[in-house]
């Protein structure tokens, strides 16, 4: 991993820095620095507690920064490096040609340690006089050594050109990617006739993708930009699962059917701590300029999310729009309205009648005046 991000990061010094080069009859100007040298840090008890993005490693460690600068011209480069471990990496390049270019890419890597909570709070029972009543809450540890960490790699890239000097014509582009891998801990409960927790190690590979482009311009009175952006997430690890008791009596484990009526589900292996997963597009133009003797700033900006696991979309429009004058010196007048309209799918719940035909249930309760969700108790 380290080898190749070297790699990387050489190709695009080396990309980069080449403009600073194409002309050797004018002077370049370079500036660098180098530090080698190394860190040592000592956990006791639950280093997962005081250490939460470090490794936890009690052992000495490699650490380097490195700062590169180049300018040659109107032309500017810098490259930043600093290595703390294999897990904690941190790299920056930008580079300039006047007002005309810019361009910057960084890349992050982080790790989080998670402390397991071992649910040691979760362990009861009623008592009634002398004997135990059937109101308990219990937990279960499936792996009580389990090492939680999730390793966070993330890479940025910026672009920004000027088109035309005339309006200040500019056209940017944006990308930004997450992916974290590794483990975490998920807790499934039973419900209404046990209070079971169960603790689970599940697998974890989300990934996150943004994406952004926009024009914009500008001169001394007006000024105004569009953009729009797109933005992914997504797990690819299968679902996590978990078995659910059978609904019975907790102390003597009798009345399956009439416990059973009282629960949506029981004695099943169902999914989980489910991650969504979303798709967003946004659009969002903005306008200014000078009227009268004050300013005008507007924006609308128009946004469509989707859970494709749910099937439920949501639509969002927003406007503002802001006056501002000077009365004096030190004096300024301003004047705002904003507006938003959220469209939303409603959820489908598919729940059935709440213990109908049960022992508890009014014979005369009409179930067609209530929806589902208002059904639960």
């Amino acid at each position: 991993m380290i080898k190749k991000l070297i790699q990387i990061s050489a190709v695009l010094i080396a990309l980069t820095s080449w403009p600073l080069l194409a002309q050797e009859t004018d002077p370049a100007f370079y500036k660098y620095s180098l530090w080698l040298g190394s860190h040592y840090t000592s956990f006791n008890d639950n280093a997962k507690k005081v250490g939460e993005y470090n490794l936890g490693n009690d052992e000495i460690l490699p650490e380097l920064k490195f700062n590169l600068v180049a300018t040659k011209e109107n032309r500017r480069f810098t490259a930043n490096l600093h290595y703390y471990d294999q897990k904690n990496i941190l790299t920056v390049l930008q580079g300039n040609v006047g007002n005309r270019l810019n361009a910057r890419v960084r890349y992050r890597s982080l790790v989080r340690q998670r402390a397991q909570d071992m649910l040691t709070n979760l362990s009861t029972r009623e008592w009634l006089t002398d004997t135990p009543g059937g109101k308990m809450i219990t937990h279960e540890i499936e792996n009580p050594d389990a090492d939680f960490n999730t390793h966070r790699n993330e890479v940025e890239a910026e672009l920004e050109l000027l088109l035309s000097k005339k309006g200040n014509l500019r056209v940017m582009a944006a990308h930004r990617s997450i992916i974290e891998t590794g483990t975490e801990q998920k807790i499934a409960s039973d419900h209404c006739f046990s209070c079971h927790m169960q603790s689970k190690s599940v697998d974890v590979d989300k990934r996150t993708y943004i994406v952004k482009a926009g024009l914009e311009a500008n001169n001394d009175k007006i000024d105004g930009g569009y953009t729009v952006g797109y933005y992914k997430f997504h797990s690819k690890e299968p679902d996590p699962t978990a078995y659910f008791d059978p609904a019975k009596h907790p102390v003597n484990g009798g009345s399956a059917e009439e416990f059973g009526s009282r629960v949506i589900y029981d004695d099943a292996t169902l999914p989980y701590a489910v991650y969504p997963e979303t798709e967003k597009f946004s659009h969002k133009a903005r306008f200014g300029a000078e009227v009268g003797k004050g300013r005008l700033s507007s924006s609308v900006s128009y946004v469509m999310s989707e859970n494709k696991r749910s099937d439920l979309n949501t639509d969002a429009i927003t406007g503002i729009a802001q006056y501002r004058v000077p009365l004096s010196p030190r004096t300024r007048l301003t004047a705002r309205a904003s507006a938003l309209k959220l469209t939303a799918d409603d959820p489908f719940i598919d729940l059935p009648d709440w213990r109908e035909g049960r022992p508890g249930t009014p014979v005369d309760f009409d179930y067609t005046r209530y929806s589902a969700l208002d059904r639960v108790e």
